[in-house]
């Protein structure tokens, strides 16, 4: 077995930064669309608003607080 290979391959910045990378947009990703996340775990009766809303306009700090701050909203007890 040849010990420098499998340093080599351990410490090969290419392929660390390519991790570093991936594991980087993937939280971005996550961050972006956590309002439509938390929507859809609390079953959200405007689930698909909240969706459009981040989708279209979450790039903006404002309409993303608004979108999480409706997805965390309860919905109004219905009038019997």
């Amino acid at each position: 077995m040849d010990i420098a290979a499998l340093t080599a391959s351990s410490t090969d910045p290419t392929t660390s930064g390519l991790g570093i990378g991936f594991t980087a947009i993937a939280l971005i990703f996550v961050a972006y669309f956590l309002p439509a996340i938390v929507s859809a775990t609390r079953r959200h009766h405007n689930h698909a608003a909240i969706v459009m809303l981040n989708f279209f306009l979450g790039w903006t700090l404002v309409d993303w607080v608004v979108a999480m701050v409706w997805a965390v909203t309860n919905p109004p007890p219905k009038a019997s």
